[in-house]
């Protein structure tokens, strides 16, 4: 394996975690707002507003899931296209 197919296997291993940690931290922002919005409302009274604040909320987090994962599974196709077999055999160990 070449010097360049294992800078590149390692540059889509670090954007993978990169876009792994982005996730985590979107999801825990996400639930602490529905957890801040749910007690807020319900002690106002108004639980239908919560079920659609929730709603609204996994609906925004799993857009933000399938749009990072699309993103990662084309970067490392391409960077399999780019350096061949032997360094793509070598991703699917990082994974």
């Amino acid at each position: 394996m070449t010097a360049v197919a294992v800078v590149v296997v390692v540059g889509v291993g670090v954007v993978v975690v990169v876009v792994v940690v982005v996730v985590v931290v979107v999801a825990v922002v996400v639930v602490v707002v529905v957890a801040a919005a749910v007690v807020v409302l319900v002690e106002v009274g108004q639980v239908v507003v919560v079920g659609v604040v929730v709603v609204v909320v996994v609906v925004a987090a799993a857009v933000v899931v399938v749009g990072s994962s699309s993103s990662s599974s084309s970067s490392s196709s391409s960077s399999r296209s780019s350096t061949g077999g032997s360094s793509s055999s070598l991703f699917h160990v990082l994974l």
